[in-house]
């Protein structure tokens, strides 16, 4: 079976100056039935123009061009984060993917790496002696790199054992929670307990772990990192999974279904953590923009399942959305272009609020 497909950019542009949705094609490719042994698919690509068969071998007809969709017309702020040529670097090609703007081909990305059970087969099934990252093995892009700045609890919470066996150890995280993880295998954690369960509880953990003016935040040698990255033309970004999030985080003072009957039963508290978790980022990214090119706050939320997300709009607006607006604020206000989100399954019902509140990548 063989389906050949008719493709065009945004704005009837050529391929690669706007933002046409490869993955959206492969992904209902997959849903169709095209992942089978036999089926094939082909790409033809459509040119400019009211007809567009005579300009794909030709220069585009102006004249025949349908309204509005000279290149760029519909991108206002093009050139506003690049320089306005087609032979751009890695963090000019991203931003310009994410914004709309034209660019001279789709960002390529290859970002989380296989599990280990994965890796292990791969190295069976022919994977070259010595590699260490599998990235290396396609040349892609690089994606925004994380600034490593504590977010989280400050100073550390010390990692501890309690109970360890041949399969199973039970220990605490970097967040203060009691885990069972399975040692033999990849698999998701048990979580045993939480730190927080009410407000004495957040009050106390508050106090002793979530100071936004913690010096020790700042640590590191991140500024020389940075100054490397933006010498290479790299993109660089704040916020990473497991501190930066206003939902994400707020499930590990409390667990998930705790967290979600709090909405119901105590939403006072809901926002007094979530307003707070915010201050502290914001109070830490403050700091580092004074000194850092910064292209993309990222939001860790997880928030989100195959069948829809955890949360309604209606509440999404309710408790998360004053403080993405206050994120975006931030971000306008220093001229940082992208806010991604990693929601983690199908945010469809809560994408237009997000849109709304400044969201402009998915994950």
């Amino acid at each position: 079976m063989l389906a050949n497909l008719h493709m065009a950019d945004c704005n009837r542009c050529a391929l690669g100056d706007g933002s046409l949705d490869l993955d959206a094609i492969l992904m209902a490719l997959n849903v169709l039935g095209y992942n089978r042994e036999g089926c094939f698919a082909t790409p033809e690509q459509l040119g400019l123009g009211g007809d567009p068969y005579p300009a794909m071998n030709g220069k585009p007809n102006e004249e025949t061009r349908a309204p509005g969709t000279a290149n760029g017309a519909l991108f206002p702020s093009a050139g506003r984060y690049t320089d306005g040529g087609m032979n751009m670097n890695d963090r000019e090609r991203f931003i310009a993917c994410v914004l709309g703007q034209p660019l001279d081909r789709p960002a390529y990305w290859l970002f989380w790496g296989p599990w280990g059970s994965i890796s292990e087969r791969w190295k069976r099934e022919g994977m070259p002696d010595g590699v260490t990252d599998h990235r290396s093995l396609f040349n892609p892009d690089q994606p925004p790199l994380i600034v490593t700045v504590n977010c989280g609890p400050c100073p550390k919470i010390e990692p501890m054992i309690f109970e360890e066996t041949e399969s199973f150890v039970i220990h605490l995280d970097s967040w203060g929670i009691k885990r069972r993880d399975y040692k033999l295998g990849e698999s998701m954690s048990e979580f045993l307990q939480f730190p927080v369960k009410n407000r004495a509880d957040w009050l106390a953990f508050k106090e002793r772990w979530l100071n936004p003016d913690d010096t020790a935040r700042l640590g590191g040698n991140w500024r020389q990192q940075c100054a490397d990255w933006t010498a290479k033309g790299y993109p660089i970004q704040l916020g990473n999974y497991p501190d930066a999030g206003v939902f994400g985080p707020f499930r590990w003072l409390m667990g998930d279904e705790e967290r979600l009957v709090a909405y119901h039963t105590m939403p006072e508290l809901v926002h007094e953590i979530m307003d707070h978790l915010t201050s502290l980022y914001l109070t830490v990214f403050e700091q580092m923009v004074k000194e850092v090119r910064v292209d993309v706050i990222h939001l860790w939320e997880d928030m989100c399942y195959k069948n829809g997300p955890l949360i309604s709009p209606r509440m999404w607006d309710e408790f998360l959305g004053p403080n993405y607006r206050r994120i975006k604020a931030f971000a306008d206000q220093h001229n940082i272009p992208v806010i991604s989100v990693d929601t983690d399954g199908d945010p469809d019902r809560i994408t237009p609020s997000m849109v709304r509140a400044g969201v402009n990548l998915l994950f």
